[in-house]
């Protein structure tokens, strides 16, 4: 399945600016300005000085075979002083523009993670915003996703092998990305698998990063993700991710082989030279 979380203000200028700043007590971090620092007209009822959340995931036009999708988004950032930022997230269907979902979610430093209710099969919108008490900032740019009930019902709305350009997946999306694939073709990694279907796996997701895929990874590929041995004829690595370049590789899954397994990140540090660095075969993308 294809694929998937902020604002500004502008200082008036020219004669009135300075009659302004000697008349005019500073403005209130939370107060509205009459334009953005692009010089565009505020979106209406704006009135918290945050930058725009950053979506991360789903990116847009992600498919999902599930009833339930994770959104994952930077936080609005305030642009004058450090207070705590909330964040409204809404999910509406396309095409009506009936709102479906609307929640408002504490406050975060972080890149923030929140799981959907289930929904039927369709296209949904999202958006986040920062808040504070009864203040917002503006919306993020919104993307579009879509939930169908099987491969062949999600197959027949898309045209196959469609994926972005070339980019960068930072380590936090190329986790997300694994975990996507992983809950959606229902993997189990846990004490009833083998090493080899644990590499297997592993190809899979990271062949999904390096290659792209019109399902799992529509936004387009990053040839820079690897997988690994240890070198000296030793099996592949079941849950560590390289940087094919650089060799800085990263633990994703605790207690792989476990029932108790779970998706994290674990920066290993640059392997040394007596450990293979290679891409996954392109036979190791999901059909």
């Amino acid at each position: 399945m294809a694929e998937i979380r902020y604002f500004a203000v502008s200082i008036l200028a020219g004669a009135l600016a300075g009659t302004l700043a000697c008349s005019s007590p500073p403005a209130s971090p939370t107060s509205p300005t009459a334009t953005d620092e692009a010089g565009g007209a505020n979106t209406a009822g704006v009135s918290l000085k945050v930058s725009e959340p950053v979506l991360l995931l789903p990116q847009e036009g992600e498919r999902f075979i599930a009833t339930t999708v994770t959104v994952l988004f930077e936080p609005a950032r305030p642009r004058f002083i450090s207070v705590p930022i909330a964040h409204e997230v809404t999910v509406r269907r396309v095409p009506d523009g009936i709102e479906v979902f609307n929640a408002m979610l504490g406050a975060t430093s972080d890149a923030m993670a929140h799981t959907l209710p289930a929904f039927d099969n369709g296209t949904y919108e999202w958006q986040v915003r920062g808040a504070q008490g009864d203040t917002r900032g503006p919306w993020s740019a919104a993307r579009q996703f879509t939930i169908a009930s099987s491969s062949s019902s999600l197959a027949a709305s898309f045209p196959p092998g469609v994926v972005g350009p070339p980019r960068n997946i930072p380590t936090l999306e190329a986790i997300q990305l694994i975990k996507n694939l992983h809950d959606q073709e229902r993997w189990n990694l846990g004490s009833r698998s083998t090493r080899e279907d644990r590499v297997s796996f592993l190809w899979r997701s990271v062949a999904v990063l390096h290659y792209g895929h019109p399902v799992y990874n529509p936004g387009g590929p990053d040839a820079d993700w690897c997988v690994k041995d240890a070198g000296a004829g030793r099996p592949p690595s079941d849950d560590v991710i390289v940087r094919c370049s650089s060799r800085e590789a990263w633990d994703i899954m605790l207690s792989a082989g476990g029932d108790g397994y779970h998706f994290h990140e674990d920066y290993l540090g640059r392997l040394g030279s007596e450990q293979n660095v290679y891409p996954p075969p392109r036979s190791s993308l999901p059909r």
